[in-house]
């Protein structure tokens, strides 16, 4: 095998996976082993991991924190455990019933317009940069050069379970993408917003940062290596990005160290260091044309616990990718792609109140519910919220 790892890999045309094999032994054997697990659960004091490596909710990298492990394919091994390419079909939608298999809370999958081959990217910005309010970015349609343009971009979302019921489970975000010329060096980066991000024909944006939002900035080295991979966080009434952590201390692949408050392995990232399968979908080479392998650094992949970094959970709809011209921060930024996916809802129910005449007073029990980061993302009532509203008649207009 060409790979520095070797491990089994789902067949890109195996659609059903190979289930878990069933091991048998006597009694008597189970009953020692359940002893034993009790006896270290009641010596050993519960040391609650939040690594996004090993986490079991996603595979990312090949869980050993291998640099030059990342994959698009599922590991056979653990079917249970969704990769890229049990979340995305061939045509790059979220498949059928993936999040409810993997207990995922939201998926999205964005192309994005290539400049290759003389074609025209919509999607470029002009005269923008990282620390500039949204609704001073402009766009026009552009050029760049094949080692800033990106293909496509993914993310998906799920909670993990801190095996304590008092508590809210943390929110984990991945994300993948593809770049069409792993060769150069290059500097990537991805911002997840709260407020919904879109653009106009005019050439400005929609959307605005709120304190929350994060930014994750990516260099990556001359022949593509991964140099470094920063997380921060946008602050008001500074408005600035924050640093929050680093991967690997700025160097390379890895996870996190702790860092001025933060606890280590709640970021990683990780690139293909070899040749690798592509999922179902098209991806692309650097002259644009159709490829069924991914060339060496042409696909990174990091993990975020959302919760345990910030200290918060915000409610996220929008994830954009865009590439910078260097590895300063505030320098220009050049392509961009921009995806929406929902983690947060609310709904109203009433309930109560017979008919009564016109005039007569009713009784009506109004419950609120909220589905974001203090509920787990399950439907939950939501207290301390004045309802207001006026009750109407149809038929002749009477309120």
């Amino acid at each position: 095998m060409n790979q520095v790892f070797a491990r089994l890999r789902k067949s890109r045309e195996t659609e059903n996976r190979s289930k878990k094999k069933q091991h048998a032994g006597p009694r008597v054997w189970l009953w020692m082993m359940g002893i034993a697990a009790l006896a270290l659960v009641l010596l050993v004091p519960l040391n609650l991991a939040f690594a996004v490596h090993d986490d079991g909710l996603f595979e990312l990298g090949d869980g050993e924190g291998t640099p030059g492990s990342a994959d698009i394919l599922g590991d056979i091994l653990t079917p249970s455990i969704p990769d890229w390419a049990d979340l995305f079909d061939s045509s790059a939608a979220l498949k059928v019933g993936a999040l409810e298999e993997y207990g995922g809370l939201a998926a999205v999958f964005i192309q994005d317009e290539l400049a290759a081959k003389g074609a025209v990217d919509s999607t470029t910005f002009t005269g923008s940069k990282n620390d500039d309010p949204h609704s001073a970015w402009t766009h026009v349609s552009g050029n760049v050069p094949a080692k800033d343009d990106l293909s496509n971009v993914y993310l998906y979302a799920t909670t993990n379970d801190d095996g304590n019921p008092e508590t809210v489970d943390d929110l984990i975000l991945y994300a993948g993408l593809e770049r069409l010329d792993p060769g150069g060096s290059s500097h990537v980066d991805i911002e997840i917003n709260q407020q919904p991000v879109s653009t106009n024909p005019d050439g400005t944006f929609n959307g605005e940062k709120e304190h929350g939002d994060i930014l994750i900035a990516m260099d990556f080295e001359n022949g593509g290596a991964l140099g470094f991979v920063e997380v921060y966080e946008w602050m008001e009434p500074e408005n600035t990005w924050l640093l929050k952590t680093a991967v690997n201390n700025g160097s390379g692949e890895g996870c996190n160290e702790a860092f001025n408050g933060t606890a280590a392995d709640l970021v990683c990232a990780f690139n293909n260091g070899a040749e690798i399968p592509n999922g179902d979908w098209i991806s692309y080479s650097k002259n644009g044309n159709e490829i069924t392998q991914l060339p060496a650094n042409a696909f990174t992949e990091m993990g975020v616990n959302v919760t345990q970094l910030l200290g918060e959970t915000p409610c996220f709809t929008s994830v954009m990718a865009k590439t910078r011209s260097s590895a300063s921060l505030t320098s220009d930024l050049k392509d961009f792609v921009i995806g929406k996916f929902g983690l947060c809802d609310a709904r109203i129910s009433i309930t109560g109140g017979d008919t009564v005449p016109v005039g007569d007073e009713v009784d009506l029990s109004v419950l609120l519910e909220v589905k974001d980061g203090t509920t787990g993302f399950t439907w939950g009532p939501k207290s301390g919220v004045a309802v207001a509203g006026s009750l109407e008649d149809n038929q002749s207009g009477a309120s």
